[in-house]
């Protein structure tokens, strides 16, 4: 009963709106930190540019960085902070415990939370670092306290 309870859970997650903003969102940040550096490097020699890592979003040296420090908690929580909510206002909560118990609803909520905060966050900085990695050299001729 568990399964199917947060198998429904997880495909009811995946198409609410504040999941897709909250992954629009990454995907925008994630690509725009790529796009700022491809510019940033784009006439220079491949001597003169700072290693992939050193360019990825969540680096140290990213100009964005503060940005998603301060964001990263509203953006990883914003697809299910109504949740629990939005199930009492519909009676789901009831329908859900008739068929099978409360504590699986209550287990494969948070479970399902846990899984789309981890997709909203990891999968675009995958792409960023993809990106990264696949454009700009992976060593650097410079030294990383420049």
């Amino acid at each position: 009963m568990f399964f199917n309870t947060f198998k429904s859970r997880l495909s009811l997650c995946f198409k609410q709106n504040g999941f897709l903003f909250s992954m629009t969102l990454m995907m925008i940040f994630s690509v725009g930190t790529f796009i700022y550096n491809a510019l940033h490097f784009k006439n220079l020699d491949t001597s003169q540019i700072i290693g992939a890592t050193n360019l990825l979003a969540t680096s140290a040296r990213s100009v964005y960085i503060g940005y998603f420090e301060m964001l990263f908690p509203f953006i990883a929580i914003m697809p299910f902070c109504f949740s629990y909510i939005t199930d009492r206002q519909q009676n789901n909560i009831s329908v859900i415990s008739i068929r099978g118990s409360r504590k699986s609803y209550y287990f494969s909520s948070w479970l399902t939370a846990f899984i789309g905060g981890f997709l909203i966050i990891f999968i675009p900085l995958l792409v960023n670092f993809i990106l990264n990695v696949t454009t700009f050299p992976l060593d650097s001729m410079l030294d990383d306290t420049n």
